[in-house]
């Protein structure tokens, strides 16, 4: 049973995802990431290790690292991080990193600067093509969300992402899940116009 009505809320805080060249170059020859926790989109997971990501002197610590390893490097930060950064990186989906901004980032082994890869996640619907029927949801398609509570919210230019790999989930970045102070296990309800 699908229900519109009680969509799956999930925060994403920064986050790196790391193609394998740049892993072995932060964290040495041939390294595998550790699983920390599995994440709800199937084969996805965040993993124990974390990065620093500098520009210039500006600098957040402590970024966890998601996996599977990736074709390109991309950097997710919230629009606050990026004030703090003194970067102003473009709002793309995830893998869509033309025209993006670069970023220094350090581990353990070593250091690499990328000169693009560094987004703010478009807000955006997981859902598998099984679940889109059921919704009558299509790729690509703009939604709307209300996510309930003392600071009731209505989140428009959702992404609709469709794939077989995919489970049904509302992703929202840091800044926009603290507007509306969600919590812990909170469902959205789908609006159609």
């Amino acid at each position: 049973m699908v229900d519109p009505k009680k969509i799956k809320v999930e925060v994403s805080n920064r986050h790196a995802h790391l193609n394998k060249e740049h892993i072995n170059i932060l964290f040495g020859k041939d390294y595998q990431l550790n699983v920390h926790k599995p994440l709800s989109q199937p084969g996805h997971f965040a993993s124990s290790e974390k990065i620093t990501i500098l520009n210039n002197d500006k600098k957040i610590e402590n970024v966890r690292i998601l996996g599977p390893p990736r074709d390109e490097t991309q950097i997710e930060i919230s629009r606050t991080d990026a004030f703090l950064l003194k970067l102003n990186p473009p709002i793309k989906l995830s893998g869509d990193l033309e025209n993006s901004e670069g970023i220094t980032l350090l581990g353990p082994k070593g250091q690499v600067t990328i000169n693009k890869g560094v987004i703010i996640s478009h807000r955006h619907l997981h859902v598998s093509h099984e679940q889109a029927e059921k919704l009558n949801l299509k790729h690509g398609q703009y939604i709307k969300a209300k996510i309930p509570g003392i600071k009731e919210t209505i989140f428009s230019n959702i992404i609709v992402r469709v794939d077989s790999n995919y489970d049904l989930a509302l992703h929202l970045d840091r800044d926009e899940g603290n507007a509306c102070c969600i919590e812990e296990d909170v469902f959205a309800e789908l609006i159609f116009d």
